[in-house]
């Protein structure tokens, strides 16, 4: 059974991936794509910088932009889909090193899997938009990038090895990869100023100090390049909908109703993966009743709830206006909240080989594997109506188009991008419109 369970957990982590080898284009991708037609990737994602987001000049744009113009769509969702599920190999290492009751055992893909997999059916809402979206996909490499520094600065943390040397790396680390999401950024920038003020105020070592100073630097200067940029004013103020608002505490509940909406599911799904690796409580809350009523110092408070800080940290971006708050954007709140509640809420070493753990992980990567499965059927089915659609697109060069539309129950909910619509002055109409070269587009609305 256990032997089973080990290549179930293969086919789960590939059912991700291989997912992301029926998708199509969409929306956007097919606006980038016209722009990239007529511009070089680097002009492409300066324009981007000067009039619309801050964080065009990040990798994760970069990677998105030459993906969008020389690969194809396929490949380049493959891409997403590998940065998420090596994500999930970050995540489970930072748990190794925040948590000293993690699983530090043999056989870590199995625990890897069932963490994809949960996080994957508990971002349902998210992932069209954080995987299988040619465009909106970076999301995905940006999450990773984010992780990976996480992991690479915890790492050096622990490890203790303070020099010259380490406080260059860690600042040009924390420069190049700290270019990230707005969201993220603070979320990073959050983690370092607990650490740092623990390492400072508490255990008094100003060689972990001089360490933590040199990463922040890095992050700070990277939140300047994409806070400060003028495309971020150009977007807030796009339309009539949008702009200033200083009602910044409504602002945040609103998102913070958004996101407990959207990642419910996760939540539930984190108890049932504690409780599938023996985890019988999830909070130890007689521990954090007994930190408020010893009055411990603010520091020690900051830096044992850093993660679930961290992730309230990361919607302070919407105090001006709670529009941008799409589910894509929660995906970064998620992956801080997962930590945390795995950090408090693992309490004791997994018995891997225990029945709980290996009916209930088999159970679990067998539901979540047929789902994948069940959802690459549907998308070829409908991946063969959009090539049917394209055949006419080509053959209808300079003149109106009329397609058939395509039922949204026949759609996989892991691919429900904005489609065209039978109004033919409708945005992503006209983007697939001057894609193809036609005068118009629309579907037939019966």
């Amino acid at each position: 059974m256990f032997r089973f369970l080990k290549i179930l957990s293969i086919l789960s982590i590939a059912a991700i991936v291989l997912l992301s080898l029926f998708t199509w284009y969409s929306c956007d991708d097919f606006c980038n794509r016209i722009e990239l037609a007529r511009y070089t990737v680097f002009k492409m994602a300066w324009l981007q910088y000067m009039n619309w987001d801050g964080r065009s000049l990040s990798i994760s744009s970069f990677v998105q932009l030459i993906s969008l113009k020389y690969f194809p769509v396929e490949l380049t969702t493959f891409i997403w889909a590998s940065c998420f599920v090596i994500s999930a190999i970050f995540i489970f290492k930072i748990l190794q090193i925040e948590n000293p009751f993690f699983y530090k055992g043999k056989n870590s893909f199995i625990l890897v899997s069932v963490l994809s997999a949960m996080m994957w059916l508990g971002l349902w809402k998210l992932i069209p938009d954080i995987i299988y979206w040619p465009t909106g996909g970076s999301y995905s490499l940006l999450n990773l990038l984010g992780v990976a520094w996480l992991y690479i600065f915890l790492r050096g943390l622990k490890n203790e090895k303070f020099n010259g040397r380490n406080y260059v790396f860690i600042f040009f680390l924390s420069f190049f990869l700290g270019n990230n999401s707005h969201n993220f950024i603070l979320g990073l920038i959050t983690i370092c100023l607990a650490e740092l003020g623990y390492y400072r105020v508490i255990k008094k070592d100003n060689r972990a100090s001089r360490y933590i100073i040199s990463a922040l630097a890095g992050l700070c200067i990277s939140a300047c390049i994409v806070f400060l940029a003028p495309g971020n004013q150009v977007r807030l103020h796009s339309g009539t909908h949008i702009g200033m608002n200083w009602n910044f505490i409504i602002n945040y509940l609103v998102v913070i109703a958004r996101y407990a909406y959207w990642l419910a599911g996760l939540l539930i799904l984190c108890l049932v993966v504690l409780r599938l690796c023996g985890q019988k409580i999830l909070f130890d809350v007689k521990a954090i009743q007994n930190e408020f009523r010893k009055k411990q110092s603010f520091f020690i408070l900051f830096y044992n709830h850093k993660y679930l800080v961290a992730a309230f940290a990361t919607i302070a971006v919407f105090f001006s206006t709670a529009y941008f708050a799409v589910p894509r954007t929660a995906v970064f709140f998620s992956v801080f909240l997962v930590i945390y509640l795995f950090q408090k809420g693992w309490k004791k070493e997994l018995d891997m080989h225990s029945k709980t753990f290996i009916y209930g992980s088999t159970i679990f990567l067998c539901l979540f594997t047929g789902i994948l499965v069940f959802q690459m059927i549907q998308a070829y089915s409908v991946k063969q109506k959009l090539n049917e659609r394209e055949t006419v697109f080509k053959s209808m060069e300079g003149n109106d188009a009329i397609v058939p539309s395509i039922p949204g129950k026949d759609i996989p909910f892991a691919f429900s991008f904005v489609d065209i619509s039978s109004d033919s002055a409708y945005w992503v109409n006209r983007c697939v419109a001057l894609h193809y070269g036609l005068k118009t587009v629309r579907v037939n609305p019966d």
